[in-house]
């Protein structure tokens, strides 16, 4: 078996298996989310409670909600207590992004100055393996201006610069063309601040998603909507004929659309070593021989499809 014969072979194996070849478009490069919650003046401890939750996982998702009620019980007769939630979820995968993050507090004091302040952070940076369209959607609920009671905002950037931002006034859906040897980065922020007798909520989400590259089943690096042999590992996507199939799954050597007995007579006036016709030779192998045969026999006899192909480019046995 020669060299392009067995990476045939293997190419065959592995679509029959059905292992896919696709290459995933995100590769991620940092991520940092968390949840926070810092209470003054709550509860008998000093400095009051707080909680923290982290990771820098690049591909876990973070599900995490802190949530309390807190109560300082002196003095008795006094009210000084104060509620709060913050919660993020998020998620990355190859193709898409999504973060969802809120918070909520609140403070009834009679005396002194409680405080609640809660915190979810969202920040990742990642680049794409080929250019792909990609749209952001979302919604922000509280004040852009940093510093807030109820701070949220949704920022996208590219090599440090910023595309979109909610401060700025943009609004969604925005749609933009990714692509490699760039670095993007994607950051969704909540904070809430609630104290004496106050409340605070704010909530961002953000669903980046990328338009999903076309299959490429034979995985021979040319998507199925330009491959002339889609079920054929042929990256050279040699078309000897050029009647956009490609010559490793177009056995039709009088372009009826069919593999017949005609086929066979012309396959046979070919054999090697007669004249070389190089539509005969369906594995490039330089010469008309018995896999050629073997190849024009197996799709002769091929019920489901006897007629060459398939292929995914514009051919001439395709409408």
């Amino acid at each position: 078996m020669n060299t392009n014969s067995a990476i045939r072979l293997l190419a065959a194996l592995t679509v029959l298996a059905g292992v896919t070849t696709a290459q995933a478009q995100i590769t991620p490069l940092e991520r940092f989310s968390d949840v926070s919650f810092d209470g003054s003046g709550l509860g008998n401890g000093a400095g009051g409670p707080d909680q923290y939750e982290e990771t820098d996982s690049l591909t876990a998702s973070f599900n995490e909600a802190l949530s309390g009620f807190a109560v300082n019980v002196e003095p008795s007769d006094a009210t000084n207590e104060g509620s709060w939630s913050v919660t993020q979820n998020s998620s990355i995968d190859d193709y898409g992004v999504s973060a969802m993050l809120a918070q909520s507090a609140t403070v009834a004091t009679d005396f002194g100055s409680p405080g609640i302040f809660n915190a979810s952070e969202f920040d990742f940076s990642f680049t794409v393996v080929s250019t792909v369209d990609a749209e952001l959607t979302g919604a922000v609920n509280g004040s852009s201006s940093l510093g807030a009671p109820d701070f949220a905002r949704v920022s996208f950037k590219r090599d440090n610069v910023t595309l979109f931002s909610t401060s700025f006034g943009h609004a969604f859906p925005f749609q933009v063309t990714l692509e490699p040897g760039r670095e993007y980065q994607l950051q969704v922020i909540v904070k809430g601040e609630a104290e004496f007798n106050a409340s605070s909520f704010s909530s961002a989400d953000a669903v980046l998603t990328l338009a999903e590259a076309p299959a490429d089943s034979d995985g021979d690096g040319v998507t199925d909507d330009l491959d002339n042999c889609t079920l054929v590992f042929n990256p050279d996507q040699r078309d000897t004929n050029g009647d956009g199939i490609g010559n490793d799954c177009d056995a039709d050597l009088n372009g009826d659309c069919t593999v017949n007995f005609g086929d066979v007579v012309l396959l046979k006036a070919a054999f090697t070593p007669r004249p070389y016709d190089a539509d005969a030779d369906f594995d490039g192998d330089g010469l008309v021989g018995f896999s050629d045969v073997a190849f024009m026999l197996s799709t002769f006899f091929n019920g489901a499809n006897p007629g060459p192909g398939p292929s995914g480019a514009p051919n001439a046995c395709t409408p």
